[in-house]
């Protein structure tokens, strides 16, 4: 039998309930960042970063549900991260990781070496 019952919860503890969802733990890293798509180029600043995707500003609303690269300072990676833009806004952006092997290594030894990190 389903339930009917609605949810009493506030609208605070829901989104809360949803974070702890979170595959990967999400660090504050304030990094330079560029992102590259197939017809744009833009500047930007990776506000959050996990093994998942990043958190970055400004937004990119025309690019979401595509493809494209971070190229994150300090991760040395010729081609930066792929990544699918998943949702926006003009002022954030939020990018979860199509990481091949090489890449997933690289932003691996990123997270491992970087002292922001360890919490």
């Amino acid at each position: 039998m389903l339930s009917t019952a609605r949810d009493s919860s506030s609208p605070e503890q829901r989104l809360s309930e949803a974070g702890n969802r979170r595959l990967f733990h999400r660090y504050a890293v304030g990094l330079e960042a560029t992102v590259h798509s197939s017809d744009a180029k833009f500047a930007c600043k990776v506000m959050d970063l996990s093994l998942g995707g990043a958190g970055i500003q400004p937004g990119c609303p025309d690019l979401v549900g595509g493809n494209v690269r971070l190229h994150i300072e300090g991760i040395d990676l010729g081609d930066g991260l792929a990544a699918e833009v998943v949702r926006s806004d003009i002022d954030q952006c939020n990018l979860r990781f199509t990481l091949n092997e090489g890449e997933e290594i690289a932003l691996v030894m990123h997270l491992m070496a970087d002292p922001a990190t360890r919490e």
